[in-house]
């Protein structure tokens, strides 16, 4: 099949995502289908200037076809908007000449992407595949961002039609699939594939751990790595920070940059710099560094946000074998997850108290925290580890494109 795989930023941009869909582009491709990345010039690193890449080129087996856009460092939110049109018609007149038989998009830009590959199969007869990371606008809801108008409703509907039209819609998760059953989307039509351990690939150049970042002996790490957002409820890290204040020997790091970051950073107060640091967004082989030298890692979310996003983070700590405590709804997927397979703890959204509580009996217990690493290396063995997960991407299209 000739294949079309879509997404704003790819390797070696630094998203998480820009360095999946290498490995998923690589593996469709060594399994016989011709296969082409459609996606821009590296601009999403706010600190790393990777450098203008070929703007087309051959990688591992497939093309790489880069779409001129603008620059994503310091501009305003119109010039965002408009890279973001640009994109998306440049992209819908590349498909439309490239004619693949089977494209593939992810939800960035959100909902717009659906929408240019839905027009593109209008055009061409190529069946097209959703990959969504998240579920909008239901995430952009719950985050503050929507309110329940007509905007949200317009949209809502929308996206649902894209999800229907689509050969397979892919989520993270059964909460997510769920969330779209609750749409009234048809079972049939979805898939649930999470995203998998992401590793540096042997011509990515290493970037070795700053001075001052790794943890000092006789330290009790609690970190968290990635967007530093709205929606991740990490005001209850912080407050969490305070209540311990006293203990400093236990510590609280961010690995990001985000919306939030400024607000969070004022929260800290007297405490920054002590035992609540800020590192930025780091490349994948220092984050995997500062990941495997904490002691737990937060995967943190508002309020109802677990039902339209997985936060991929958590399979990132648990391939490097460090347990996860988890700050979401008891019902949740997550939550059970967690529980079940005793690879963490679970502490209630808001709740600082029980998160401090369950810091405080962690760091006084270190044989139950050697024992939930072991069971987080088993099961992420089983779930997250790239070899169990891109076979699943094979076999979906070579099922789905027969069908």
């Amino acid at each position: 099949m000739k294949l079309a795989l879509v997404h704003r930023y790819f390797w070696p941009d630094t998203p998480p995502y820009a360095v999946m869909l290498r490995y998923i582009a690589r593996e469709l491709a060594k399994n016989g289908h011709e296969v082409t990345v459609y996606s821009t010039q590296p601009s999403y690193g706010q600190q790393y200037d990777i450098g203008e890449q070929p703007w087309i080129e051959e990688m591992d087996g497939f093309l790489v076809k880069r779409i001129k856009v603008t620059r994503e460092k310091d501009k305003s939110l119109f010039l965002r908007l408009f890279s973001v049109l640009k994109f998306s018609l440049s992209l819908l007149k590349r498909l439309i000449s490239d004619r693949p038989d089977v494209i593939m998009i992810a939800t960035t830009p959100p909902i717009i992407g659906g929408l240019v590959v839905r027009v593109a199969s209008w055009f061409t007869g190529a069946q097209y595949i959703y990959h969504c990371q998240d579920l909008y606008p239901e995430v952009a809801r719950v985050s503050g961002l929507l309110n329940g108008g007509m905007l949200y409703k317009f949209l809502t509907a929308l996206d649902r039609q894209i999800c229907d039209n689509a050969l397979q819609t892919i989520v993270l998760s059964e909460d997510m699939k769920r969330s779209l059953l609750a749409r009234g989307c048809e079972e049939s039509n979805i898939s649930v594939i999470n995203n998998f351990e992401l590793k540096s690939f042997s011509d990515e150049v290493v970037v070795p751990v700053a001075e001052g970042m790794m943890r000092k002996k006789g330290v009790f790490r609690v970190l968290f790595a990635g967007n530093i957002g709205r929606f991740q409820g990490l005001e209850t890290v912080i407050d969490t920070a305070h209540k311990l204040s006293e203990k400093e020997n236990i510590e609280f790091v961010f690995l990001g940059e985000g919306a939030a970051m400024t607000a969070l950073k004022e929260q800290a107060s007297e405490l920054l710099g002590k035992t609540i640091k800020f590192f930025g967004r780091q490349p994948i082989s220092v984050a995997r560094k500062l990941i495997a030298d904490s002691q737990l890692c937060v995967v943190s979310l508002n309020k109802g946000v677990y039902k339209y996003a997985f936060p991929s983070k958590t399979m990132t700590y648990m391939c490097e074998g460090v347990p996860v405590l988890m700050i979401v709804e008891p019902e949740s997927g997550l939550s059970k997850m967690v529980r079940d397979e005793k690879i963490g703890i679970v502490v209630s959204p808001g709740d600082s108290v029980e998160f401090a509580e369950q810091i405080i009996n962690l760091e006084n217990d270190p044989q139950r925290l050697e024992v939930m690493r072991r069971a987080v290396n088993e099961y992420s063995s089983r779930h997250f580890k790239i070899e169990s997960v891109l076979p699943r991407w094979v076999a979906l299209y070579d099922r789905r494109c027969i069908e």
